[in-house]
């Protein structure tokens, strides 16, 4: 059985309805869109039958937010935090791939080829 995507309104009930037919008794999603939906208040019914291993609240804020998630970065692993560029005036001469703060599976993602010459694109790249 196909699930409809986590943000689909019939997600949970779809869910439930697979955990229940197939003995289902718990889960571990790894999609992040899944992680935030079984997570909400919406899902404790789901949660009640099916046990969900789930990281904590603010592990998935901080992880559904690319600039949140790089500000966390810089202050605990610097050196695995994502470059940034724009805030100081200075662009790297190669290109670079632009991304919305959320969203996942390349979604808003653009190349900038050439920062130096499309600084209104590249603005804000972090």
């Amino acid at each position: 059985m196909l699930l409809p995507h986590a943000k689909d309104p019939d997600f949970l009930d779809a869910f439930d309805e697979v955990c229940r037919r197939h003995d289902i008794t718990c889960m571990s999603p790894n999609v992040d869109a899944e992680i935030a939906r079984l997570g909400c208040a919406a899902a404790a019914t789901v949660r009640e039958r099916v046990r969900v291993w789930l990281p904590a609240d603010d592990i998935v804020a901080c992880c559904l937010d690319k600039q949140r998630f790089a500000e966390f970065l810089e202050a605990r692993v610097p050196e695995l935090a994502p470059r940034r560029f724009g805030s100081d005036g200075e662009f790297p001469s190669a290109g670079v791939v632009v991304k919305p703060r959320t969203g996942s599976g390349g979604a808003g993602c653009r190349g900038v080829p050439d920062p130096r010459g499309d600084a209104a694109g590249a603005a804000g790249v972090s």
